[in-house]
């Protein structure tokens, strides 16, 4: 982060991803529940990813570039250390990750992706989230679907005013 460039041999990172599926398996195997990984940097490896595991399912948020980069910049300017990049390194990886996103979820059978409207999300976390468990599959109980759509639900600032309202770079005091 936030470079856009492979900074290890591809054998390495088919290595390490098979480790994190694995991990993820086992824990979710732990908890009774299913495997799951949200990384920005996955669309970059949706290839590997389908090469490791061919029944992989994608959720995609469909969420405006601009917003995407605003968020970025956003919880960046609020890092320290590695993780900490420009406003332009912030937007030059955006915008790769999306051009990888879209070009790798181009591979993916429709069967097997999902599209979320972010706005919908944002607005009716209950019923995407609801909607999404359902075409998934999965038996949820009521105070779980709560649970999830909390952790979606945007949380508004001190001066009362959403993340995404606010112009790139602008933080609230």
């Amino acid at each position: 982060f936030p470079s856009i460039e492979r900074a290890v041999p591809i054998e390495t990172t088919r290595r390490r991803l098979r480790e994190w599926i694995d991990a993820r398996q086992r824990e979710a195997a732990w908890r009774g529940t299913i495997m799951g990984g949200k990384y920005p940097h996955l669309c970059f490896m949706i290839d590997l990813l389908l090469e490791l595991e061919p029944e992989s399912r994608f959720i995609h948020i469909d969420r405006p570039m601009e917003e995407s980069i605003r968020s970025l910049v956003d919880r960046s300017a609020k890092a320290r250390g590695w993780l900490r990049a420009t406003p332009e390194q912030c937007e030059r990886l955006q915008r790769a990750l999306w051009e990888a996103k879209t070009e790798g979820l181009a591979r993916v059978p429709t069967n097997r992706k999902f599209t979320i409207e972010y706005g919908r999300l944002t607005d009716d976390p209950e019923s995407v989230v609801t909607s999404l468990a359902a075409s998934l599959g999965l038996a949820v109980a009521t105070r779980q679907l709560a649970a999830a759509a909390e952790l979606v639900r945007p949380k508004t600032t001190q001066r009362g005013s959403k993340p995404q309202d606010r112009p790139i770079g602008c933080r609230t005091a």
